[in-house]
């Protein structure tokens, strides 16, 4: 498909395909959706379907981190990319 996106080459469904693009948008810099039934082999405590049973697909979300001195201590290790950047020189 020479000339296409590259999102058009990629066999989504439409959902999928606009649940990656917010995410790409919004915060993310990596977005990664697998099948749940690819975690079977995992350790207890580590399987999709030990937090939610009826669980059909992982969404896997990268965010880079700045390496930085932090202006004051951060309030929380669970910020969101707009929160952190102002603790961040």
């Amino acid at each position: 498909m020479e000339g296409a996106h590259h999102k058009d080459r990629i066999s989504m469904d439409r959902l999928t395909l606009n649940v990656v693009n917010a995410l790409l948008d919004w915060v993310a810099d990596l977005v990664g959706i697998a099948p749940a039934e690819h975690f079977a082999d995992a350790s207890e405590g580590n399987k999709p379907t030990g937090f939610l049973s009826e669980c059909k697909s992982v969404i896997s979300i990268a965010i880079h981190v700045f390496r930085g001195k932090c202006l004051h201590q951060c309030p929380s290790n669970r910020l969101t990319a707009n929160e952190m950047k102002d603790y961040v020189l």
